[in-house]
Order: structure tokens, then C-alpha cells, then sequence
């Protein structure tokens, strides 16, 4: 009886001390375990940041006409500007505010959007971007300038170098600015489509876009899809004070009671 029982208290103690070994076991599995979802955060964690450093920023790059000193008037059309594309942009679900300077032919519209880029530049932090859209040869030429800046140049082919470098321009973060000038043929081509609503504007993060053209707000609705008639702004023709100051400026005259 007493070797049974010493027997039985041998099995208690080897009983008791395999189920230590086993909840140590256990517990060293789950800190294992723990280590090992560290070690995927970390290896994730890593891919991200290479991501990030092999997609960077696209390069600042400022394309636009240079500032006349001609310039007069306007500025209640420059702030109507502003408006049309700043207030849409805390309650509008949009990544790309298209707004239009409509008007007849020398008006002024280019010379109107080009005292806004300059106005307003320090805004634009993502770049500004001037395309012509007078027809597909002088767009190519803008075009690849652009492309050049961005290395997505693609050599005979404008609709790639196109789509590379909006694709590029869609990566931007900050506020950009893009102009389409003298949007005035008939008939858009495929081109000039993609660029004004295509469906690289759903991937892009914020940005304007102003077009200049002789089309009315209604032809405008026509031809670019989800276009909104109250970011058109009819562009008049200086009124008589507007086209004094305009002229003693251009030709440097000092304007007295003489000169009117």
C-alpha cells in the first residue's frame, strides 16, 4: 500500500508538472504568434514605404504664359473666376471642377485665365499645366512639353504620351491647375475629349480646370459630360471706361483731363 501510494503522488507530480510544461508551451506559442504579426506589420509597413519612395510626388512644373504688364480691368471677372471653382470645393464630391471663360474671338480670355494662373499660383501647389486646344497638332506640341517635364513622352504617339501623362498628373496630391486654350473646333477630337472629361479625372486627387472657347455654356453642356452651365463665365467686352484705361495703359500714356 505505501509504494502504491508513493507511486500515485510520483504520477500527481509528473501530472502537474507536464500541464506547467504544457500552459508554458502554450504561452510561448502565443507570444510567438504575437511576434509573428509584428514582423508581417513591419514587412507591410516596409512594402508601403518602398511603394511610396518608387511612386513620388510628380516634380512641381508651372506652364503658362508669362504675366503681360498690359493687363487692366477684369477683376471683378477674376474674383467670379475664383468663385465658380473655390466654392464647390468643401461640399462637392468632384476631383476635377471644370469652370469656362466664354466670349468672342480677342476678348480676352486667354489673357484673363493667364491673370488668374499669376494671381493665384501660390494655390496651385500641385503645378499648373497649359494645353492648346485649337486643334490636335498644337495640342501634341503642348502636349509633349509637358510630357518632356514628366519623362512620359512617348515617341509618335500622342494619344499615349496623353494618357501617361494624365495619368501621372491624376497622382498629384496637392491642388493643381490645368487650362484647355482656345477650345474652339467644331468638332472635338478623342483627344481633346479624354483631356476635358475623360476617366482619368475618377483617379485624380483635386484639381481645376479651365477652358477657354468661343462655345456657349449651353454648346459646352453638349459636348463634356456632367458639365455645369453655372461655372461659365460669359466673357463681355471692355465697356467704354474698362477700354480707356486699357488703351492709356497699353500705349503708356498719362491719362488727364486732356487725354479723358
Amino acid at each position: 500500500v505505501c509504494v502504491q501510494s508513493k507511486l500515485l503522488n510520483a504520477l500527481e507530480t509528473i501530472e502537474k508538472s507536464l500541464k506547467q510544461e504544457i500552459q508554458d508551451l502554450k504561452k510561448r506559442q502565443l507570444r510567438t504568434e504575437q511576434d509573428v504579426e509584428q514582423l508581417k506589420l513591419r514587412q507591410l509597413t516596409l512594402y508601403e514605404n518602398v511603394a511610396r519612395k518608387t511612386e513620388e510626388e510628380p516634380r512641381y512644373i508651372f506652364m503658362a504664359p508669362k504675366q503681360t504688364k498690359w493687363f487692366s480691368g477684369r477683376e471683378s471677372e477674376l474674383d467670379l473666376l475664383r468663385d465658380i471653382l473655390m466654392n464647390d470645393n468643401g461640399n462637392s464630391e468632384e476631383k476635377v471642377i471644370i469652370a469656362a471663360v466664354s466670349g468672342l474671338g480677342g476678348n480676352g480670355k486667354t489673357s484673363l485665365t493667364a491673370e488668374y494662373i499669376h494671381k493665384w499660383k501660390d494655390y496651385y501647389e500641385g503645378g499648373v499645366y497649359w494645353f492648346s486646344g485649337e486643334d490636335d497638332v498644337k495640342l501634341k506640341s503642348t502636349v509633349d512639353d509637358i510630357a518632356a517635364q514628366f519623362n512620359t513622352l512617348h515617341e509618335n504617339s500622342l494619344e499615349a504620351t496623353l494618357s501617361k501623362t494624365l495619368a501621372l498628373i491624376s497622382r498629384i496630391t496637392k491642388p493643381w491647375l490645368m487650362i484647355i486654350d482656345d477650345m474652339d473646333e467644331f468638332s472635338l477630337s478623342q483627344n481633346l475629349l479624354k483631356l476635358v472629361s475623360g476617366s482619368w479625372q475618377a483617379n485624380a486627387c483635386f484639381g481645376h480646370l479651365i477652358i477657354t472657347t468661343r462655345r456657349t455654356s449651353q454648346e459646352l453642356k453638349e459636348h463634356i459630360s456632367d458639365f455645369k452651365e453655372s461655372r461659365c463665365l460669359n466673357l463681355e467686352c471692355f465697356g467704354l471706361e474698362e477700354a480707356k484705361t486699357f488703351v492709356f495703359k497699353r500705349t503708356e500714356t498719362v491719362r488727364d483731363e486732356q487725354t479723358g
